[in-house]
């Protein structure tokens, strides 16, 4: 629609957030992105599913998720996260 073209490949690096030591690359084999994302940082989620298992130690370990229907209303939460505002960037 806008002249780009949608990737075909989904590559990530985990086991180093201050990109400093050792690392490692990891490829996905499926995003699910928010079905509400627009261009704004509203809805800025999306979930990746690897192609082979990822093995959990000191530098990588799972975060938790709460059950499917659980009300967030007016909770306080904290977020954080890092990368590409756009495409090509």
């Amino acid at each position: 629609e806008n002249g780009v073209e949608p990737a075909t490949a989904f590559y990530g690096i985990i086991g180093n957030i201050r990109r400093e030591g050792p690392e490692t690359q990891i490829q996905f084999s499926e995003v699910a992105a928010h079905p509400r994302y627009g261009t704004g940082s509203e809805y800025d989620i999306a979930v990746f599913r690897t192609t082979s298992p990822v093995e959990m130690g000191d530098r990588i370990q799972a975060i938790c998720l709460p059950r499917a229907g659980r009300d967030f209303d007016f909770v306080y939460v904290q977020a954080m996260g890092w990368g590409a505002t756009s495409n090509g960037t």
